[in-house]
């Protein structure tokens, strides 16, 4: 059995989260309601020009990308509530999420883990670890806090040396 030397929630930021979940609603409320009102022809960038029927069609295309979005960040957040998403160091690995649908638990042992890799893309840090021939991955922006994250590395590293 494994014991489970320290424990991290792992979730998105609510914040951000409800900022997207807005950004989304009012996509979709204002591009169905040109699709239900506008009855004339557009055109895109000078470039691409729709008849009305077209113009139409294009709407309610984009109302149904804009509430494809909504349903999946209400998925998320509802898997993200009664699901916890959880990084754990034990003492013979390091239990990370691998999945969202549906969403899992993978246990990878220190012996297992072949490279471990920080990755800074403009200011989006993370941390990826390579083991049973895939990556795995771990956000800096979803713990809790920056210090987390520094602190998962620094175990990581102290355990990865030790095998």
């Amino acid at each position: 059995m494994n014991s489970i030397i320290k424990e991290y929630k792992y979730l998105p930021n609510i914040i951000t989260l409800f900022i997207v979940f807005c950004f989304f609603v009012l996509g979709f409320i204002y591009a169905a309601y040109l699709a239900l009102t506008k009855d004339n022809a557009i055109v895109i960038n000078g470039i691409i020009h729709l008849s009305p029927f077209g113009a139409k069609v294009f709407y309610w295309i984009l109302t149904g990308i804009f509430c494809s979005f909504v349903i999946l960040i209400v998925y998320g957040s509802i898997v993200n509530v009664m699901i916890l998403n959880r990084i754990a160091i034990t003492s013979d690995g390091i239990i990370l999420p691998s999945g969202c649908f549906p969403p899992r638990e993978s246990l990878l042992t220190f012996k297992e883990i072949e490279v471990l890799k920080i990755r800074n893309n403009k200011g989006q840090v993370h941390l990826s670890l390579y083991a049973n021939g895939r990556w795995y991955k771990i956000a800096q922006c979803m713990l809790p806090k920056k210090s987390d994250f520094d602190e998962i590395l620094s175990l990581l590293k102290t355990k990865l040396d030790d095998e």
